[in-house]
């Protein structure tokens, strides 16, 4: 029966994991519940939004399952492929999927959004929210599950995957910043979020995980001899302390009687013997007098749950040694069975009393298991049950969503501060008359407006009889400063070739109105580009201060400012004018903890060749004032500390582009490989074997160490190297 409300809702659900597509995971579970929930309980009118990878069937057949069985409508954006040979001004996988996720919601009219932080999915949706620029009626959540931080810090792992990972956490911290209303199943990770200074802007409010609300309990029968291990075959979720507790019992079997089953119940995942079913094998010879090992690792979540419930006469174990509010324990609690977990994270959250929980340690692990193999547990207490966690959820779309889209505030039309436009340029030309069109074609003109020029002798003919029939000011000289605005006043920063749209300027006053920051950049077309003729989408991420070292996160080409934080000296002028010139200024004042921000637009079309969207359009001497602007207030250690890894990412990314160049290149024919490796390969052989000059090389001495060695093993070497040469597998 639902339980509507006078209104129907429209819903939005946005989530790179759910049940069906893919195939397990406690943010699909999650995703997939809710939007059963706000479809069948509520009445609202819900669509999913994946941006994950369809690992079963096709779009076509979600599309058309989720209408019949849940009466939810299903889109797909698929995921951008990772590509090494993007450029540093590109936008990696993870900001293009939010790009595109923004740019599809934008369109569509929702009262409410529900965003997962993982992978950032919402981050651009967040950002226009909070620039006014989109979703004013409605309201963004954001719901806190395993940031990438968060599981870098569980698996004891640092950050493997470059630039692509440091943007990913960026954005879901902005995510949990800038949401409406930050939501969690655990009071424990709303604490952990706290504990990593991130901020919070909005409400927070701990609303237990949802599951199926048709699952019965089919309680548990006494363990007889057989254990599972409920998870994913990970470190974080304990499955070496899990093997651990299992030799120290088959070291002393002593009371545990005949042969004991175990089975792994979950997908392999990061272990340092590879995987999680490495481990199991490397186990399995010093536990096999005792336990017998079986792994099942190719169960989606339906089919984990009916193997659970028919083999309610097992002990389950949940050993996680860092998790929030896993499913796997939260779903054996609702079904009744004998089921122990580790005491960490949101896990004690789920149990009343702590009878059933253990620290994560080999030793309390194997006493647990003793304990409950003999069947001494006391019975299962939970906390919190289908109907708490639905009540909960009511409560929230019912009430405190709708409330808080009566009390959005009303959008400016037309800004209500001072503007004051800056055009740096550096020479007078065609360029500079471009600019001065543009921004006489403004849709706003309510704005005063300066042309620093620095040739001496000022602008062209036409640029100044534009500036005088709008009474614009032109200075002149390599010298010249511009008198510091009032304290209310917007300052927007040109650079002189820069052409602005026709709302550019009334639109980024707004964004800075609207939501208090100290500068903001845009989305801006980029033309010139040698990789294509047609202009290219730059798409700075915001104020990622901790890639703005090796990228231009911040903006290009147009830019605006609160006066008072940029003295507009001589230096300053000069500084702006050079390629990297906006670049440096906006991650200066991000260090120097101005609130700087991108809006999501495009606002500004500029030229390929005068600006620098990457570390690729720098030289060292840019980089370098790229690099003193981003690290001025830090000490000497780190900014050498900096230094080295802007120097490790350059060469990184070079290896990258070269490894990607190679493997691209047209293969040549095996006949023509063969000729020519056979041609190097004899060319050796004859300098070995004294056939043929060393070509000062001094190998001398080396070639008679090895000629000491058997014939065979020197044919047998080369052999192999002419193997290795040719791509074949070497015996």
């Amino acid at each position: 029966m639902n339980d509507q409300s006078k209104d129907k809702s429209r819903v939005c659900v946005i989530s790179p994991e759910i049940v069906g597509p893919h195939k397990n995971g406690g943010v699909g579970t999650h995703s997939y519940y809710l939007s059963l929930f706000l479809s069948r309980e509520l009445g609202h009118e819900v669509t999913f939004l994946y941006t994950g990878e369809i690992e079963l069937h096709d779009e076509a057949h979600w599309r058309e399952a989720f209408r019949r069985d849940c009466g939810i409508e299903f889109v797909w954006i698929p995921p951008t492929p990772a590509d090494a040979r993007s450029g540093a001004g590109e936008p990696t996988c993870y900001a293009r999927t939010s790009s595109l996720v923004y740019e599809w919601l934008r369109e569509r009219k929702f009262d409410v959004c529900h965003f997962q932080e993982m992978l950032g999915n919402g981050c651009r949706s967040f950002q226009a929210k909070r620039l006014g620029v989109a979703f004013a009626e409605t309201v963004l959540t954001c719901t806190v599950h395993s940031s990438w931080d968060w599981i870098n810090q569980a698996m004891q792992t640092f950050p493997q995957n470059g630039r692509t990972e440091l943007e990913s956490k960026w954005m879901e911290r902005y995510s949990i910043e800038h949401c409406d209303v930050l939501l969690s199943p655990s009071q424990y990770m709303l604490d952990w979020i706290a504990a990593n200074r991130i901020p919070v802007r909005a409400g927070q409010q701990v609303v237990p995980l949802l599951f199926n609300p048709d699952m019965k309990p089919v309680g548990s029968r006494p363990v007889d001899r057989h254990i599972i291990f409920f998870g994913r075959l990970e470190v974080r979720k304990g499955i070496l302390i899990f093997l651990d507790a299992l030799r120290k019992l088959a070291a002393a079997p002593d009371g545990l009687g005949g042969p004991i089953r175990v089975t792994f119940l979950g997908k392999p995942g990061y272990t340092p013997d590879g995987d999680g079913a490495r481990s199991i094998e490397l186990a399995r010879a010093e536990v096999g007098g005792l336990f017998t090992l079986q792994a099942v690792t190719d169960f989606g979540h339906r089919q984990a749950i009916e193997f659970l419930s028919v083999n309610n006469d097992a002990l389950v174990v949940c050993p996680s040694l860092v998790d929030n509010s896993p499913y796997a324990i939260i779903e054996c609690i609702q079904l009744g069975l004998n089921i122990v977990a580790g005491r960490c994270g949101g896990i004690p959250e789920l149990f009343e009393g702590t009878d059933r929980i253990f620290d994560p340690t080999a030793d309390a692990l194997a006493a647990m298991l003793r304990a409950g193999l003999a069947n001494r547990i006391p019975l299962l207490a939970k906390r919190y049950g289908s109907e708490r966690s639905r009540e909960l959820w009511r409560v929230l779309s019912v009430q405190t969503i709708p409330a808080l889209r009566r009390a959005a505030p009303a959008r400016a039309e037309f800004p209500a501060r001072p503007v004051h436009v800056l055009v740096v340029a550096g020479a007078a030309g065609a360029d500079l008359d471009a600019s001065l069109a543009s921004l006489a074609a403004q849709d706003w003109r309510g704005f005063s407006a300066t042309i620093a020029c620095a040739d001496e002798c000022g602008a062209g003919a036409d640029a100044a009889r534009c500036c005088a029939e709008r009474g614009w000011k032109m200075i002149a000289g390599d010298a010249a400063a511009i008198p510091a605005g009032g304290a209310d006043e917007l300052l927007v920063v040109m650079r002189g070739g820069a052409l602005p749209d026709a709302g550019a300027v009334r639109r980024l006053a707004l964004c800075m109105e609207h939501s208090g920051a100290d500068a903001l950049a845009c989305r801006g077309r980029v033309t010139g580009c040698a990789a294509s003729p047609e202009p290219q989408l730059f798409e700075p991420l915001g104020a990622c201060s901790e890639g703005g070292i090796f990228f231009n996160a911040f903006g290009e080409g147009v830019f605006i400012v609160r006066a008072g934080l940029v003295a507009l000296d001589a230096a300053r002028l000069r500084s702006l004018r050079n390629r990297e010139g906006i670049w440096r200024c906006l991650a200066g004042l991000a260090a120097e903890g101005a609130n700087v921000d991108v809006v999501p637009e495009v606002l500004v079309t500029f030229d390929a060749k005068t600006s620098a969207r990457g570390w690729e359009d720098l030289d060292y001497t840019a980089h370098m004032a790229v690099l003193d602007a981003a690290s001025g207030r830090l000490p000497n250690w780190l900014r050498y500390a900096l230094l080295n890894a802007v120097a490790a990412e350059r060469a990184n990314r070079a290896m990258q582009l070269e490894l990607c160049n190679l493997k691209n290149k047209p293969r040549r024919s095996l006949a023509a490989k063969v000729s020519r490796e056979a041609g190097r390969v004899w060319g050796k052989m004859r300098r070995f074997l004294g056939g043929g000059q060393d070509r000062g090389r001094g190998n001398s001495r080396k070639r008679a160490d090895t000629l000491a060695v058997p014939k065979l093993s020197i044919f047998e070497r080369l052999k192999r190297a002419f193997r290795r040469r040719l791509g074949l597998p070497v015996s």
